[in-house]
């Protein structure tokens, strides 16, 4: 099969949007730094931070973002996933990748997610370095995001790694015990949802220091709470929650 015949499909999450992005302390000055990548003097940026910290969600709010500033212009900017790419690669013969992201070189902001997912994967390694390429000679900006820093990608091509140092490389650092409050408070009112301070104090001891986490858990708080006209209760949390 022809490498043109392939469709990669990328999805945007409509609920990544920097406004939806609870954002704290330094990690304020990073979307800051990512609404003006247009501008910026690097050609890429790099966001690490451990798994749940809002990668995800950042670089699909920028593509979002970038898309809706440049709606009138064409190939404004695109979301690419290397886990998706990964589990792809096994029916691309070598070379053949690269090709296929040249279809993306087009695009003036490229979002790039789960870089540490290239370990053990050179055709990918290549095929980014190719993308890379080919982005900053025709004057794009390339938005990265791992878990991992790039220098401490041992097992990166050396010339692709060399790329991504660069640009700065900014870590999202996790939300404090406070900040978890607000985070909570502010998911429950965009939702309407009634809790109490006991309940928020509750669910901060109990649930996982994730943000995702949390939205999952308003979520499903907020499901069960339809048609409730009084506050939900730590019991019903707990047996909604299953603690």
């Amino acid at each position: 099969m022809e490498c043109s015949q392939f469709i990669l499909e990328f999805p945007l999450e409509p609920d990544y949007s920097f406004d939806s992005f609870i954002a704290t302390g330094k990690n304020r000055l990073i979307i800051n730094e990512i609404i003006n990548l247009e501008d910026h003097h690097d050609h890429s940026l790099t966001l690490t931070g451990l798994a749940g910290s809002g990668k995800t969600h950042l670089l699909q709010a920028a593509t979002t973002y970038f898309q809706t500033k440049n709606k009138t212009k064409q190939n404004t900017a695109i979301y690419l996933d290397i886990a998706a790419l990964v589990n792809q690669a096994t029916s691309y013969k070598e070379g053949d990748l690269a090709q296929l992201l040249t279809r993306y070189g087009v695009y003036s902001i490229v979002a790039i997610d789960e870089l540490e997912k290239l370990e053990n994967q050179p055709q990918l390694q290549e095929a980014v370095l190719f993308l890379f390429n080919q982005v900053i000679a025709k004057g794009g900006k390339l938005l990265f995001a791992s878990r991992i820093s790039p220098n401490n990608m041992d097992w990166l091509r050396k010339d692709l790694s060399s790329r991504l140092l660069w640009g700065e490389v900014f870590n999202i650092t996790p939300p404090s015990d406070d900040e978890l409050g607000e985070i909570l408070t502010k998911m429950a009112h965009d939702r309407q949802v009634k809790l109490g301070p006991e309940l928020i104090k509750f669910l901060q001891l109990r649930l996982p220091r994730r943000v995702p986490d949390y939205g999952d858990a308003m979520e499903k708080l907020d499901r069960a709470g339809k048609g409730l006209k009084h506050k939900i209760t730590v019991p019903l949390a707990k047996k909604v929650l299953g603690f």
